[in-house]
């Protein structure tokens, strides 16, 4: 750190209080020399199982370097058939030597369904150093699933009682009507005589 400050300074002629102003800026030299870059995922988690989004992603990165990096990557989330449904940059930090740093990334979507793969990449140090970390995890929308499941039950049920109801016979044909009457009327004239 460099510290600038007034040549001129107040003197005081009588009792009180005197203020002397400094500046300090942060001065960063890398010597050139056995410089050894490493780094690695401390941490990389996000909720295991999840109803609906969005999803919380935290990730710690520690550096063991003698030297500071700034890592440079993202977040690759894939669905279950290996297609991608976001990525999300890792916001550039600077990580002092033999020190972490944490890293929050959101995936804001709130419709998702099945087992994700978050896949962690990022670079750092001027020798292009990689690390990695990959978690999984599951988004299903239970409540949901339950009342749709629901509903087709009923509407089976429903389906199923309106197919075995008995049937109802039809009424009797007009024309078996018009004979069994005219076999009335014959019985009546052949009875009304005796």
């Amino acid at each position: 750190m460099i510290i600038h400050h007034p040549d001129k300074t107040s003197s005081l002629t009588s009792t009180g209080a005197s203020i002397q102003a400094n500046v300090g800026t942060l001065v960063y030299i890398t010597i050139p020399g056995n410089i050894q870059q490493n780094a690695t995922v401390q941490k990389f988690t996000a909720p295991g199982f999840s109803e609906f989004g969005p999803i919380d992603f935290k990730s710690t990165i520690k550096n063991s370097s003698d030297i500071h990096i700034q890592p440079a990557g993202s977040i690759t989330i894939t669905n279950w058939f290996g297609g991608k449904t976001a990525q999300l940059a890792l916001e550039p930090t600077n990580i002092f030597p033999y020190t972490a740093r944490d890293f929050q990334n959101t995936l804001n979507k709130k419709w998702l369904f099945g087992r994700y793969k978050a896949n962690l990449q990022a670079i750092y140090g001027t020798a292009g150093g990689l690390v990695t970390a990959t978690i999984f995890f599951w988004v299903i929308p239970w409540r949901l699933l339950i009342l749709i499941a629901g509903a087709i039950a009923i509407i089976i049920t429903l389906i199923m009682v309106t197919k075995n109801r008995p049937k109802t016979k039809d009424p009797v044909n007009n024309d078996e009507v018009a004979e069994l009457e005219k076999e009335l009327e014959i019985l009546k004239k052949k009875y009304q005589d005796r």
